[in-house]
């Protein structure tokens, strides 16, 4: 089954929560010597909504019943509260599992039994369009000194396309919306025969190097990579099952 979005509703203000977010993605990173800050100057959404189909209609993974410590509960709605992610007053937290927290320590399964309603939806996302941001950054020479030469650098990221499989699981028996992608060789999506694959992701990079009213340098690869390996990385920390985005409701 397919669905329809409205994909007009994704307006400035939630390309600007993206662009804060993906921001405070790259101040935390390290960095190569040779590459300087980085800044996402600019998000669009573009015009190009993605196709969506519904593969298949299961019982919510076990993971997404754990239950956080009081302590990272706390931690996590002060960090969600500064990052203003989403700005909803029927959402007050959004929290990261990363697959790196050991559930003996830092998280219990819940002991509430799970309810009729308790459902996980797993979606076929297809997309090639026009979604694309601006990164600016500075190429570094670091011979015979420290930053003896910089150079500015703009990557215009455009072209995005992906085929991926989502999970949205619906807990009622505890308020929350969990989200989640899956890896190709994840058999939980739906057994054999299933349409469930994991991410395939593909990005264009244009690249200038240098002051655009002079002589510049094109296409600059070691950074493009370095720019796509890590958008492909904060994706696979943030949303890769194990690790899943929550949305606790009230």
């Amino acid at each position: 089954m397919s669905l329809d979005i409205d994909w007009q509703k994704l307006d400035s203000e939630l390309a600007g929560h993206v662009q804060q977010f993906l921001n405070k993605h790259f101040q935390a990173i390290t960095k190569p010597s040779f590459i300087g800050d980085i800044q996402v100057k600019d998000f669009q959404w573009g015009n190009e909504a993605p196709q969506i189909e519904i593969t298949n209609i299961t019982e919510p993974f076990p993971e997404f019943y754990e239950q956080e410590d009081v302590d990272e509960q706390d931690t996590n709605a002060a960090k969600a509260a500064s990052e203003d992610w989403i700005d909803d007053e029927d959402i007050n937290r959004v929290s990261d599992h990363p697959s790196s927290i050991p559930p003996a320590s830092n998280a219990t399964i819940n002991n509430t039994p799970s309810t009729e309603m308790d459902f996980q939806v797993h979606m076929l996302i297809s997309y090639k369009g026009d979604m694309s941001m601006t990164v600016i950054t500075e190429l570094r020479m670091n011979y015979p000194s420290v930053m003896f030469m910089s150079l500015p650098i703009n990557l215009k990221v455009r072209s995005v396309e992906f085929e991926a499989t989502a999970v949205v699981a619906y807990i009622q028996s505890m308020q929350r919306v969990c989200v989640s992608m899956l890896e190709p060789e994840d058999t939980r999506a739906g057994g054999a025969g299933s349409k469930d694959i994991g991410m395939d992701r593909d990005v264009h990079i244009e690249t200038v190097v240098g002051d655009e009213q002079k002589q510049v340098l094109k296409n600059v690869g070691k950074i493009e990579k370095f720019i796509v390996d890590q958008l492909r990385k904060m994706l696979d920390d943030e949303l890769v099952f194990p690790s899943y985005q929550l949305i606790q409701l009230q």
